[in-house]
């Protein structure tokens, strides 16, 4: 049974999605739906991630140790808006023609980084169980450091997504640079 603490991280990260849905419905999506479906998706996507990536030198520097479950429900609600992400380009953008899709990856080295930071994310989301931890051990450990290549993997994919707009991947490059600045000065 999930704790009120926990029931309201997940309300409150099912609003984009909702807000994205009024979007879409009330014509707020513009000419190309599809494509800022596609966008809107994947960018609450990177912020979910980066979120979830703050949560440890947060809790390390502020000794709020009571936020540290936020860390999993953040990733599992990243993963989610990335797996709409990709349902969207997948479905929406290519009506499952899986031989387009794949003309797209070898063709766009963009989408090529951005499924393979998305792979990276699945043995993440498939093993964030606390039972799961359990039973992998250390390997679970090991298995979570998937995440920063992943992140990498996303923050590049928008980068060489945007063709003139640099600001908000940058901002979001900027943000990952001192999250993982912050974890080398604690070693």
């Amino acid at each position: 049974m999930l704790k009120k603490s926990h029931l309201l991280a997940w309300i409150i990260g099912f609003i984009p999605l909702v807000w994205e849905i009024s979007q879409a419905l009330t014509g707020g999506y513009g000419a190309n739906p599809i494509e800022t479906a596609a966008h809107q998706s994947g960018r609450w996507g990177i912020w979910f991630l980066l979120a979830t990536l703050t949560i440890s030198p947060l809790v390390r520097l502020s000794k709020l140790k009571q936020i540290f479950f936020l860390r999993r429900t953040l990733g599992l609600l990243s993963f989610f808006y990335l797996t709409v992400h990709m349902f969207v380009f997948v479905g929406l953008e290519q009506f499952f023609d899986f031989s387009a899709i794949m003309a797209d990856i070898i063709k766009r080295p963009y989408i090529t980084l951005g499924l393979t930071g998305f792979t990276l994310l699945i043995p993440l989301a498939l093993t964030s169980t606390i039972r799961s931890r359990h039973r992998l051990g250390r390997w679970w450990r090991r298995i979570h450091l998937l995440v920063f290549p992943a992140t990498i993997a996303g923050l590049v994919h928008h980068l060489w997504l945007v063709k003139a707009d640099w600001y908000l991947p940058a901002l979001h490059i900027g943000i990952f640079s001192l999250l993982m600045l912050l974890r080398m000065l604690k070693s």
